[in-house]
């Protein structure tokens, strides 16, 4: 199987096996070191680990990593959903030096532009956001932590607010 033929059987068996994907939790209360949070599949995580990779992974190039027919399929039936539900679209990929490049970047971009979204690819503007790869990586460059992961949060909330003239509703006690 490749990797997205695993997470398509997985996801079936989660839904219908639901202890299943946090099949480890009851290892938490055994040793009774508590329990680690799971936020709809992120896991909160403060270790840091150095990326020292190249600060110019994303080499120009006009070549692109073409979105597999598969994942058009399903890209389409999100678009058609977003659509009739009256919700905007905007794409965006995680700064991940480790895994990701230009030829993925183009290859978004072009499909971004044949739906005509917005596409936030934030391996081009990491620095802008303040990513500091010595202290924003737990895995040297493959996903960030805990803090840069708010880093990031941070402006994409702020460009959301500011691109979609979105109310902010943190003070809002309803």
């Amino acid at each position: 199987f490749d990797q997205d033929y695993q997470s398509l059987v997985a996801e079936n068996i989660y839904y219908y096996f639901y202890g299943l994907r946090y099949h480890n939790m009851w290892k938490s209360f055994a040793n009774q070191k508590g329990v680690r949070a799971y936020f709809k599949g992120y896991v909160v995580n403060n270790c840091i680990g150095v990326y020292e990779g190249p600060e110019d992974y994303m080499i120009e190039t006009k070549e692109a990593d073409q979105v597999t027919t598969r994942n058009k399929r399903f890209f389409k039936a999100i678009m058609n959903l977003c659509e009739r539900e009256g919700v905007e679209v905007v794409l965006y990929s995680v700064p991940a030096p480790v895994n990701y490049n230009t030829y993925k970047h183009n290859g978004i971009q072009m499909l971004a532009d044949e739906y005509g979204l917005k596409y936030i690819d934030f391996n081009m503007n990491w620095k802008e956001i303040g990513i500091d790869w010595s202290k924003d990586s737990q895995d040297r460059g493959d996903h960030l932590n805990r803090d840069g992961g708010i880093k990031l949060s941070t402006w994409l909330g702020s460009w959301l607010m500011d691109e979609f003239d979105l109310p902010d509703h943190r003070s809002d006690p309803e």
